[in-house]
């Protein structure tokens, strides 16, 4: 959850090169975790994403949505 957390602040912040590295790292542990709880927690940092402009950051907001809520089969 820390990382989720900083990856958020790094991106609110503008730090783009740090906190997209954050944001693929949390990404990754997100995933490994699996719990629903941790990718509710996805949803600042998939806000976050989404105010950049640049087509990374909208790349990886699409990545955590897609985490956070999962398609139905």
């Amino acid at each position: 959850l820390d990382t989720i957390v900083l990856a958020t602040i790094l991106i609110n912040a503008g730090e783009l090169g740090e906190g997209v590295r954050e944001t693929r790292r949390a990404l990754e542990l997100v995933t490994k975790v699996g719990s629903q709880r941790v990718r509710d927690r996805l949803e600042p940092l998939e806000d976050a994403l989404a105010t950049r402009r640049d087509s990374t950051c909208a790349e990886l907001a699409r990545t955590a949505r897609a985490l956070r809520v999962p398609a139905e089969a």
